[in-house]
């Protein structure tokens, strides 16, 4: 027995070890499809400016709504999956509406989703040390404020635990005892970041982010955000992964690395949420889209044609912003200058004639786009105009067709010579002083040509012009003929005509009407119908281009009445196609031709069939089942009869619950064609569906149950016979109904004529459309005493052709109906216009010289560039008009009779109709004696390589005393100091990476040398202290006498710390908070972002050499107390309500509780001004 037990007992113990294998490999394949899925991203972003007790904000919801679309827009963040809560919700966002967005989000989120809070808005710390988010009713009291503590171990512990990451930016205050402190992101190899990335991308983080100050508004610098906000989204804007880490994109920003500390005087503080389940993930930003490659789209050089050694200006436009464009001239590569989508580059050129340069951008992951060629092109100062001296076309008059000779001879040899006719250029062939060219000229009347020289650097010198004659030779018909040669009336007949040359229109003169032959070239031919009998004459003439008549050719052919027809019975049908006894039956019979009259034999008896032409209808009702026979006659007018046809069909009893038609109501029974016919049909019983039979179609009723009704317009012309036809549930035929309406030819009238395009100009091809009530067979245009045949069918007809003289042209429409009797005229007038010139535009304009400078009696070329081709230029210059030498859109002129000083000039363009577009207008200097230009020889930036906020100390040297010198750096441009031959400056507050940076020199005419260009690298530091208030910022030492900068406003700069201190204290101690609020309000000639200092401020200020005070010798101040302590922006380690203190006695650091009242000395950070 206990043998067996634990037998038993090994079983269930070697079972449970399965089992538990197989849970834990269940577990492990679980993970690893959640490792393959991600969830969503979320935000709940928070911006308050009006408060109703505390001080009214002007950033937070514009911080918001900038926030929201960056995250929509470039990463993976859905519009509704962000909440914004601002003073304009629904919803406000006080205390209770922003813990209902929590709870509710709790609700909402899963385990795998991510959620980013964001609050702008006024925050206070209290004399605990605890933090509050105030709402938009906060009290003076945090007695209705979101407590941070509240916030995060009870909100987010409670409603979400579960959620996988979390990332807290708050825009102000936040407890440092909620959170760990956090100095650096994880030093991850770049060829495992992706690995490491999806590892902690499933791990669990709590991360916060915060200022740690009071609420900090915009200054001219942060694009009307908040200056958190600002370089938050900065931050976010330039990321250049595709997947990043926050905490990384953070770390490597200006957010914590940036000038943030300067400006404010506290550090944005990072770390992770104590005691939340963090456990060391990472929130993950995933971009929303691949970023599309960056393409160049445009570059222009400035000038377009420069002298050897010239400065060039190439400006470059992209499709999108890029990260970086490089320009690569005669095999050297350099990076260009500039942001977004606008990058410069100067440069210059040793050689003359064209170089090349390629142009290669790349987007903001480095994808490099597609390269663009583009080039510039020097030439030497003093290279001579080249004038055409004379021009002439043989034969000065000639036929289309004919070959033109032209030949022209120039003063000096030139580079090219363009021959233009009508706008069209032509390279001219030959060398030297001597150029032709030949052309077979294909458009007739009087043309005009242009010969045009340039020189190498494409200046246009004086050009000849003149007229020449082309003619086109009249067009004779050399062959007429219809077919057939004789016919019977009502007969279509077709007259062709041939031409000895290609004609523009050929006309049919007949019946003392005249006909527009369809046609081109040589072959035309019209096709009409003959309604006299005789001998009919006829004649057809052409014309050519010119709408001269050449010589015409006649004949004549014969009509006779048509022979009557014996008419046969062709065939014969029946409706409806099944019949019951007592139903009314429709036979119809077609004829072979006209008959006069129809017969019918059935059961023994004859009748007539109704109808005309060939369609006849006979209607009868039979009233016992049988097989019926019958036989169908027909006879001419001469009672001459035709084959008869024999015919059958079965009338069949009538099945038990068949539909009856009690009423069917056809109106109206005598109509024109084209009108609508209304069917209204009423049964004895419900119908599945009820059916007209109409010229064999079988037409649905609309309807339902008993009541069944149809509107069909009827295009068919004669008596019209239909049977309607019900079907039942069982698609059983019922009775059916047998009835004719009369439809007559009617008289088509023309409704609607348009005339497209509307304003319609010579050698454009004109469109007329004509739209009639009623179907019509046929409409002709009467114009110009010619009739042309419009083309179309039923109620539509058009006409198309081309005119070629600008003039009123009246016309009349005649329809004709389906038998071919005319119809309503209708008269109309066309319009040709003139074409539309473009008027041109002055689109840039360039003044050169062509010797030494902008000196009196030297010349200057005058250079303009319209945007559509002109007729001439005019240059108004000091009030003298001089034409400019020119073609299409390029003119120059060289002038020399400038006066000394600023002289004005303007630049007016004209079309061939003598329409001017706007007058480009602008001012150049003309100085009295030459002055050799400044050269920049070298220059010095001083460290090569610093840190975010360093100082930059910029030095140049000339070649010869300067009147200015100028720093440019992407785009802005310094006026630096000094005189003579050395000037300076320092700047500061770049962003990280290599920054370009050139100089420039200008004599005392303020004309540019040549610059010098080089670069620096700003670098983003790297914190290694456990306190971030215990950074140390850049200090430069300086002799006192350089040191302080005495604005003569009440304000001076310390160079050496870059901070500008109030000349006079404020003399009247002030409590803490009121000290805060001083340093707020001040506004001195438009600085404001005025604070208290820190204490490692307050040291480097200090001079412990100097006593009462201890400043350094020679400081500007004044109105200093050194028996009471000046406050300090930096907390004591007592606690919250403690903070350092500096008093200027001997210089030494005390503290004090912030309820106390210590004396004021704003400052503010003046490294970016």
């Amino acid at each position: 027995m206990m043998q067996k037990h634990g037998k038993l007992s090994n079983f269930w113990i070697y079972s449970a070890l399965i089992i538990a294998f197989f849970v834990l490999e269940c577990r492990s394949f679980a993970y690893e499809i959640e490792l393959n899925e991600q969830g969503n991203s979320y935000a709940l972003l928070i911006g308050i400016n009006e408060y109703t007790n505390h001080s009214r904000l002007n950033t937070p919801i514009n911080n918001v709504e900038t926030l929201g679309k960056i995250l929509t827009d470039q990463f993976d963040f859905q519009p509704e999956h962000i909440i914004k809560v601002t003073d304009q919700s629904p919803q406000p966002p006080t205390s209770e509406n922003i813990e209902n967005h929590i709870i509710y989000l709790g609700e909402r989120l899963t385990e795998k989703d991510q959620l980013l809070i964001f609050f702008s808005g006024h925050s206070q710390m209290d004399e605990n040390g605890e933090t509050y988010w105030i709402p938009i009713n906060g009290y003076q009291s945090h007695d209705n404020w979101l407590s941070h503590r509240y916030l995060i171990q009870t909100l987010i512990a409670k409603n979400l635990n579960t959620v996988r990451h979390i990332a807290i930016f708050s825009d102000g205050y936040f407890s440092g005892r909620l959170f760990n402190f956090k100095l650096a992101p994880p030093e991850v190899p770049e060829t495992q970041y992706k690995e490491w990335l999806k590892k902690k991308t499933y791990l669990k983080s709590r991360e916060i982010l915060a200022l740690n100050d009071q609420y900090w508004e915009n200054n001219d610098k942060t694009n009307g955000l908040g200056l958190f906000a600002y370089y938050f989204t900065q931050a976010l804007s330039h990321n250049k992964k595709r997947r990043v880490a926050l905490e990384s994109l953070l770390f490597g920003s200006e957010l914590i690395q940036g000038p943030i500390e300067s400006l404010t005087g506290v550090s944005v503080v990072y770390g992770r949420l104590k005691n939340s389940g963090d456990q060391g993930g990472q929130f993950i930003l995933e971009k929303a889209k691949v970023l599309p490659k960056v393409k160049v789209s445009d570059c222009q050089i400035n000038p377009t044609i420069g002298y050897v050694d010239d400065l060039f200006l190439i400006s470059c436009q992209t499709t999108g912003p890029a990260s970086r464009v490089n320009i690569q001239i005669n095999g050297q590569k350099f990076p260009m200058v500039g942001n977004g989508m606008r990058w410069n580059h100067q440069t210059r050129v040793e050689t003359s004639g064209k170089s090349f340069y390629y142009v290669t951008s790349y987007n903001n992951e480095n994808v490099k786009g597609e390269k663009y060629k583009g080039s510039l092109e020097t030439v030497s100062p003093s290279m001579p105009i080249c004038n055409v001296v004379s021009a002439r076309v043989s034969p000065q008059k000639g036929r289309v067709g004919e070959t033109f000779h032209f030949k022209a001879q120039t003063d000096i040899p030139a580079h090219h010579v363009h021959l233009y006719i009508d706008d069209e250029r032509y390279v001219m062939n030959g060398k030297s002083t001597k150029w032709t060219y030949s052309k077979s000229i294909n458009t007739m009347g009087q043309m005009q040509y242009k010969i045009v020289t340039s020189n190498e650097a494409g200046i246009i010198g004086q050009m000849k012009d003149g007229t020449f004659q082309t003619n086109v030779p009249v067009v004779d018909v050399i062959k007429t003929k219809v077919m057939p040669e004789w016919g019977y009336i009502g007969e279509p007949f077709v007259f062709t005509s041939s031409t000895n040359k290609a004609a523009q229109e050929v006309f049919l003169e007949i019946n003392g009407q005249t006909y527009a032959m369809k046609g081109a070239g040589r072959d035309w031919s019209f096709k009409t119908e003959i309604n006299t009998p005789g001998l009919v004459e006829y004649r057809t003439v052409a014309l050519n281009q010119m709408k001269k008549k050449g010589k015409a050719l006649s004949a004549n052919f014969s009509v006779s009445r048509k022979p009557l027809e014996i008419p046969d019975v062709m065939d014969i049908s029946v409706l409806p196609d099944t019949v019951y006894k007592g139903e009314s039956i429709l036979i119809h019979a077609k004829t072979s031709s006209p008959a006069k009259i129809v017969y019918i034999e059935l059961e023994n008896q004859k009748d007539i069939l109704r109808g005309n032409g060939t369609d006849w209808f006979y209607k009868t009702t039979i009233h016992k089942s049988q097989n019926l026979h019958f036989r169908i006659i027909a006879k001419n007018h001469r009672g001459m009869q035709g084959l008869a046809q024999d015919s059958s069909l079965r009338i069949k009893s009538i099945p038990s619950d068949t539909i009856k038609i009690i009423h069917a109501e056809v109106k109206p029974k005598n109509c024109d064609v084209g009108s609508d016919i209304f069917f209204h049909v009423l049964t004895d019983k419900p119908a599945k569906q009820v059916d007209v039979i109409l010229e064999g179609d079988k037409i649905p009723l609309q309807g339902r149950d008993r009541e069944w009704q149809l509107t069909q317009t009827i295009d068919l012309m004669g008596l019209i016979y239909y049977a309607i036809i019900p079907i039942d549930k069982r698609k059983i035929k019922g009775q059916s109904y047998i009835g004719h309406i009369e439809v007559s030819a009617g008289n088509p009238e023309i409704k609607r004529i348009r005339i497209s395009p509307e304003k319609p100009s010579i050698d454009e091809e004109v469109t007329i459309h004509a739209h009639t009530d009623k179907p019509a067979r046929r409409m002709t245009l009467l114009m110009g005493n010619i009739t042309y045949p419009m083309t179309g069918s039923k109620r539509d007809f058009y006409f198309k052709h081309t005119y070629y003289s600008a003039k009123s042209h009246p016309f009349v429409l005649q329809p004709f109906n389906l038998k071919n009797v005319s119809g309503t005229k209708k008269q109309g007038k066309l319009e040709i216009f003139e074409p539309e010139l473009p008027v041109p535009q002055v689109i840039s304009v360039d003044i050169k010289p062509m010797e030494t400078g902008f000196f009196f009696n030297e010349r200057l070329l005058f250079s303009a560039q319209t945007d559509v081709p002109a007729k001439r230029t005019l240059l108004t210059l000091n009030g003298q008009s001089i034409e400019m030498n020119g073609v299409k859109k390029i003119w120059h002129l060289i002038y020399s009779k400038q006066k000394t000083g600023l002289n004005e000039y303007a630049i007016e363009t004209f079309n061939e109709k003598g329409q001017s577009g706007k007058v480009k207008s602008g001012q150049f200097q003309i100085y009295e004696k030459k002055e050799l230009p400044v050269n920049v020889t070298s220059v010095q930036v001083v460290p090569k390589q610093g840190l975010s906020g360093d100082l930059f100390y910029f030095s140049a040297t000339t070649n010869r005393p300067a009147n200015r010198v100028v720093l440019t750096i992407s785009d802005t441009v310094y006026e630096m100091s000094g005189m003579d031959q050395n000037w300076q400056t320092q700047l500061n507050g770049y962003k990280s990476g290599k920054i370009n940076f050139h100089i420039a020199a200008f004599n005392q005419s303020d004309i540019d040398g040549m610059i010098q260009t080089d670069y620096f690298t700003v670098l983003a530091p790297i914190h290694t202290k456990t306190n971030f208030n215990e950074r140390k910022q850049a200090f430069i030492p300086l002799p006192p006498e350089e040191r302080f900068l005495d604005h003569k406003n009440g304000t001076v700069t310390d160079k050496s710390t870059q901070l500008m201190w109030l000349k006079n204290p404020k003399t009247i101690p002030e409590n803490y908070d009121a000290a805060i609020g001083y340093c707020r309000s001040l506004n001195i000639e438009g600085f404001t972002n005025w604070r208290l200092p820190t204490i490692e401020e307050w040291k480097k200020t200090i001079d412990p050499e100097q006593q009462n005070p201890a400043l350094p010798k020679g400081h500007p101040f004044e109105s200093l107390h050194t028996g009471i302590g000046y406050w300090s922006k930096t907390t004591h380690r007592f606690g919250p309500q403690y903070v350092y203190q500096m008093k200027l006695w001997y210089g030494k650091v005390g503290y004090m509780k912030k309820s106390q009242r210590a004396l004021v000395w704003p400052v503010r950070y003046a490294g970016f001004d």
